[in-house]
């Protein structure tokens, strides 16, 4: 992941190879069942599913905004590289046990653990810029 800090937020720029699954390749990094770190992002482009621990599941492609609250797996879906810009969680992505809890920032409006389960918006291309709609 490549992380950048643009004042209080850390912004990553995750690449997801096809076949990349977190309980496969993150989980014994971070030693627990699930990924316990809340997300808020966009699809770059590919696609990723996610499954929450409750069973609940949501895929996410190109132009599509998340917010992903903890206690989740996700994988890769299909062959092309899954690729996505995180805005709350790349600063503790793989710490697991170890990880403080997300550093308040522009997105926070309350704790991720009260938000359902997923939540997304389709992003276009408005003059140059992206607008939610």
């Amino acid at each position: 992941m490549d992380v950048v800090e643009l004042g209080n937020v850390t912004v990553g720029r995750a690449t997801f190879e096809p076949g990349w699954r977190w309980s496969e390749h993150v989980k014994p990094l971070a030693g627990t069942d699930s990924c316990l770190v809340p997300h808020v992002g966009y699809i770059v482009s590919g696609r990723l599913g996610i499954a929450m621990d409750d069973g609940t599941e949501q895929e996410f492609g190109p132009d599509e905004a998340f917010v992903i609250p903890p206690g989740h797996d996700g994988w890769v879906v299909g062959d092309e590289a899954g690729i996505a810009l995180d805005f709350a969680g790349a600063d503790e992505y793989a710490k697991g046990r170890e990880a403080e809890p997300p550093k308040p920032n522009f997105l926070s409006r309350g704790p991720l653990s009260g938000a359902p389960a997923f939540t997304y918006r389709r992003l276009t291309r408005r003059s140059g810029r992206l607008a939610l709609f």
